[in-house]
């Protein structure tokens, strides 16, 4: 995959020119090296994006930096048709082991920019520090400096480059939430505020609302019956090996899996019910069946039910870890596929040489790997029904693609609406199932 990296906008420092002699000492294969002179290379696997974004897309993007000393910066989206209004607030943390990703990642940047548009609600990205070169808990701290940042726009009456974020927010409904590590920074960082009344005081007049937890990037020294024995594809997003050098980069040196920042049921952790008694905010957690993380994700919901903490729980059937973020590269993989097919094929035609016919069956065998929203068939037909293929002018496939939205946008959707019992009544249904349902009670 062709990508370009820029790094005074990912964070991510690429080092040219290393030594391809140099010792390396921890690998995840493609995605981060780290040599035994320190230095750590990042391979440009997913593209990061600038902040534009298409017109008919109905959102606006921009950049700001929230702290220059730790060049610590923030993603914004905002939905253009609800800009008369005060909208609620989701403080993103995107995914990556604490190691490696971005806010300005392509793929988080358009299922950010879609979940801004459908759940009518203002989206800050941050963009953390990564380790190994700034272990846990910098990425803890910066989450805290996000809310910081956010307390003074609440607060301010200065006006300046950002007053229109007070204008547009609504600083009294926000939520902490993020995918695989950034999930666990979301809780880490709820987990900060409930250990310490001060702090929430110090974040007023900031009221947060809840947590949403996307396969929490959790991980322990015993083993787990999911993480011994459910088997991943050769492109998992998440594999043990790879969990396990996440943890080994990102926690203190000396600390083992079992550290409550990565194991918060560990024994003698007394965190989680401090947390729970001081700030019991309601949490939602998405799970997927097929994540090795399910039996911690599992585990992590009866540790926060057993604390009388309201928590609620999704299980995604057949799906695998960051299946959300990643279906977005599956479908436009396909699609150019498609489009690459077509033109072969209309090459073929013109030359009287011999049609080659897709069939939905043939679409098992484009896929990237990855575990999808919906089966390869759906997302195969969606792109054969063009605009101006079956139905005349391609308003069914359109209406297709407007209902087929992903799990996360779903489950996010439902709780900035609080109507998350729709999900909950529902956990098993496919994705165009609960949206009929959420469509009944939006009408």
């Amino acid at each position: 995959m062709a990508a370009t990296i820029d790094p005074s906008l990912s964070g991510l420092e690429m080092h040219k020119n290393l030594n391809p002699q140099g010792a390396v000492i921890d690998e995840i294969e493609g995605l981060i090296r780290v040599y035994k002179d320190g230095r750590v290379e990042r391979l440009p696997i997913v593209p990061s994006v600038t902040c534009a974004l298409a017109p008919d897309m109905g959102v606006t993007s921009r950049d700001i930096v929230l702290d220059k000393f730790t060049n610590i910066w923030a993603r914004f989206y905002v939905p253009i048709l609800c800009q008369s209004t005060k909208l609620p607030l989701v403080v993103y943390f995107h995914g990556g082991g604490f190691c490696v990703g971005s806010a300005a990642w392509s793929c988080y940047h358009e299922f950010l920019a879609t979940l801004a548009k459908k759940a009518g609600c203002i989206i800050m990205s941050v963009n953390y520090r990564l380790a190994p070169e700034n272990p846990l808990p910098a990425a803890y701290e910066d989450g805290f400096t996000s809310l910081m940042w956010l307390k003074q726009q609440a607060t301010s009456s200065c006006g300046g480059s950002v007053d229109w974020l007070s204008r547009q927010c609504n600083f009294s409904s926000i939520f902490l939430a993020g995918d695989s590590a950034g999930a666990n920074i979301a809780h880490n960082v709820a987990l900060r505020l409930g250990n310490s009344n001060n702090k929430v005081a110090t974040l007023k007049p900031l009221t947060f609302k809840g947590t949403i937890l996307i396969q929490p990037f959790f991980g322990g020294e015993a083993r787990t019956n999911s993480e011994k024995y459910l088997a991943q594809p050769p492109r998992s997003a998440l594999s043990l090996a790879a969990s396990d050098t996440y943890w080994r980069l990102a926690l203190p040196r000396g600390s083992n899996r079992d550290h409550p920042w990565s194991n918060p049921m560990s024994k003698g952790s007394t965190e989680l019910e401090q947390y729970c008694g001081l700030l019991p905010l309601p949490t939602l957690v998405c799970i997927s069946e097929m994540d090795i993380l399910k039996d911690r994700n599992l585990e992590f919901c009866s540790a926060l039910g057993r604390t009388d903490k309201r928590v609620e729980h999704v299980m995604y059937k057949g799906v695998g870890h960051a299946f959300q973020i990643l279906s977005i590269f599956k479908t436009r993989e396909k699609k150019q596929r498609y489009e690459f097919e077509q033109a072969r094929e209309n090459e073929d035609i013109s030359g009287h040489g011999t049609v080659k016919w897709h069939r939905p069956e043939d679409a098992k065998s484009i896929g990237c790997g990855y575990g999808a929203c919906s089966d390869d068939t759906m997302e195969f037909v969606l792109f054969v029904l063009r605009s101006d293929g079956v139905g005349g002018n391609g308003g069914g496939s359109q209406r297709l693609m407007e209902m087929r939205l992903n799990n996360g946008v779903l489950l996010l959707l439902a709780v900035l609406l609080n109507w998350t019992t729709v999900a909950f009544l529902f956990p098993f249904y496919r994705v165009e199932t609960m949206l009929f349902f959420m469509t009944i009670l939006l009408l």
